[in-house]
């Protein structure tokens, strides 16, 4: 049996009582036939879909993400979809961009089919930020790039992980690449001769430098370092770009010192502004790319951990500093290879494997060579290298993920849908409340916020009823279009800021007003025509 949604009374009354019964009128609704089967349909095809073309192909997929996005009516127009899900999200001039109504961006952004066609690179972003190579020379990061093409060429062209690593063992700079990223010990994959009595010259092929022996150790140390257990995973361009992330952290060391001695702004760091400062420190390090959260938290580590070193001159009281702050203990677990049981140890025990940790992987004497600022980069260099190598998640988790926040949307699409059938009103203040709430949520100026909501038809049609606009509003010029929704915001919310707005008591307010003012003018509709239909409906003699 279809489960239908049908309060029986509008207005105010009707959204006191949808609200009472909202949590429970879901969970039946999502154990509707219909509903049911159509989840369960997304959820076993999505994982199969690799492209705009496969989602628009599959009507019944596509009418599930359209319906979650709030873009149902928009089925027939799948050339439109395909081309908006294909948009390059970081191109400000693509479809997805362009479009006044920021569902379809949504929408583009849920599925990201271009960054996945690009192998789940950001092209927005320079290789050599990528790869944490911006500001240094042509050759470092050129070398790094072609490595990078000709791993991804020799993965897709070799069938199996002998035949890579047998033609990867005979590339120099190849060889020397992977063995560098991988931390396996020089000479590694490279084949020795010998001079018999004849003088002919001849390859020595030990049990230890045999192709099939060293593929073994070389793939159990990609497992370790990039998160792959096969070559052949080195075709997709962003795990190869791991690879090449792994090497120059490995040897950027030398490859910094050499900058550095060349670079004569290094020798002025200290006479630059400190946001100039900040800005170099967050290139050199390779933070490009992460979320502001992230490159905060590591910017007031990074302070933190430089007025320690500043401060502290012996190794005993700076251990003592950085393991009690409870701020830089992610810094110090990652970059010092401190281990999840760290945290376990008596305090006297920390002392003596951070000391040990910190000179053995930096090369250091004392703790206090960290005071040089070139030296505390390399900390958060490992930092941020392993903040990278952690970001690989599990692909089919990643998808469920994401599937269930589809199938939750469209419950909770097709809840107000069916409200809808019996209610429009109250179909629209559902909307609405979570709209706000989103748009609040995305952090722009509140003028950019009007100019959304003016987008959003369904989001526009509640605040337009709520302020009393007639459908003139619409002709008028879009800036003029703001200014009045804004007055308007102030006069009937005593705010035009959408962060207030979307605090619980005003959207209340915003959704009782234009329910109220929706009810009398469907109330006033109805008294202003009754007699009439009254008469025509019953037509009685005249005299």
């Amino acid at each position: 049996m279809v489960f239908s949604v049908n309060l029986g009374i509008g207005g105010p009354a009707g959204w006191n009582l949808l609200q009472r019964t909202e949590a429970k009128s879901k969970q039946v609704l999502a154990r509707d036939p219909v509903v049911k089967r159509e989840i369960d349909y997304y959820r076993d095809r999505i994982q199969h879909v690799e492209t705009a073309d496969d989602l628009v192909g599959d009507y019944r997929l596509l009418s599930v993400a359209l319906k979650a996005h709030g873009l149902e009516t928009e089925i027939n127009y799948r050339g439109l979809i395909k081309k908006v899900l294909e948009s390059d999200l970081n191109d400000p001039r693509s479809l997805a961009n362009r479009l006044a109504d920021k569902r379809y961006l949504r929408l583009a952004e849920s599925f990201d089919f271009n960054r996945k066609a690009s192998g789940g690179i950001d092209a927005s972003v320079p290789i050599e930020e990528r790869i944490g190579l911006r500001g240094y020379s042509r050759e470092v990061s050129g070398f790094a790039t072609r490595r990078k093409d000709e791993i991804v060429k020799l993965a897709e062209s070799t069938t199996n992980d002998h035949a890579f690593w047998t033609k990867a063992r005979k590339s120099p700079s190849l060889r020397k690449m992977m063995t560098v990223a991988l931390n396996l010990p020089d000479g590694f994959g490279k084949s020795t001769s010998y001079t018999d009595s004849s003088g002919e010259q001849k390859l020595l092929i030990t049990t230890e430098s045999r192709p099939a022996v060293e593929k073994a150790k070389i793939l159990k140390a990609l497992e370790e370092v990039v998160g792959v257990k096969s070559f052949k995973e080195l075709a997709d361009p962003s795990t190869a770009e791991k690879l090449i992330r792994a090497y120059v952290f490995n040897d950027r060391d030398f490859i910094i010192q050499q900058k550095i001695e060349a670079d004569t702004e290094a020798q002025t760091w200290r006479n630059l502004p400190k946001s100039d400062q900040t800005e170099i420190f967050l290139r050199n390090i390779g933070l490009t790319g992460f979320d502001k959260d992230t490159i905060s938290a590591t910017q007031k580590a990074h302070d933190t951990m430089k007025k320690v070193f500043e401060i502290k001159d012996r190794d005993a009281t700076i251990t003592f500093a950085l393991l009690r702050n409870d701020n830089l203990q992610d810094v110090l677990t990652s970059a010092f290879d401190l281990g999840e049981d760290f945290s376990k140890l008596s305090f006297l025990k920390k002392e003596e494997i951070f000391t040990e940790k910190a000179k053995s992987i930096f090369d250091v004497e004392s703790l206090t060579e960290f005071a040089d600022p070139a030296k505390l980069e390399q900390v958060f260099r490992r930092h941020v290298f392993r903040l990278r190598t952690r970001e690989k998640i599990d692909d089919s988790s990643q998808m469920t993920d994401s599937a269930e926040k589809v199938a939750t949307a469209y419950v909770d699409r097709e809840f107000e849908s069916r409200i809808g059938q019996s209610d429009e009103s109250l179909r629209l203040a559902l909307n609405a409340r979570r709209e706000i709430a989103r748009i609040a949520e995305a952090g722009r100026s509140d003028r950019a916020n009007w100019f959304e909501l003016l987008s959003n038809p369904p989001l526009r049609q509640v605040f337009q009823g709520a302020f009393g606009f007639g459908p003139y509003m619409a002709s008028l010029d879009v800036d003029r279009q703001a200014d009045e929704f804004s007055k308007a915001a102030r006069r009937v919310l005593g705010t035009d800021s959408f962060k207030d707005i979307a605090g619980e008591e005003t959207t209340e307010r915003l959704l009782r007003t234009y329910l109220a003012r929706s009810q009398t003018s469907d109330s006033f509709a109805v008294n202003r025509y009754s007699a009439a239909l009254t008469l025509l409906a019953n037509p009685g003699p005249f005299f």
